[in-house]
């Protein structure tokens, strides 16, 4: 498949079906791993996806009761936005996890 084939793909089929912060992971997934290696693999972990991916909502705002420093997704959200593609067969974990993340 071509990218420009594999980008309307995730825009028509699986888009619609996954929340902001999903798209969000599946996006930051794609990117490292088809687009840029050429590969369907990527290594990550859940606890190294929770800054530099999603910045927070609340980023450097002092309303909302959240630290205005914090530009960190916060681990529930990581946990929940994977498992959500899980469900949806959108990613799959391949093997153990190791000390760089899981496959």
């Amino acid at each position: 498949m071509e990218l420009p084939d594999i980008i309307c793909d995730v825009v028509d089929l699986l888009m619609p079906d996954l929340k902001p912060y999903e798209i969000s992971f599946y996006v930051y997934f794609l990117r490292h791993s088809i687009i840029q290696n050429g590969t369907p693999y990527i290594r990550v972990s859940r606890r190294g996806m929770q800054s530099g991916i999603v910045k927070s909502a609340y980023a450097g705002s002092t309303s909302g009761g959240k630290d205005a420093d914090s530009a960190a997704a916060s681990f529930k959200t990581v946990r929940q936005a994977m498992e959500g593609l899980e469900a949806i067969g959108a990613i799959r974990q391949e093997g153990d996890a190791n000390r760089d993340g899981t496959l």
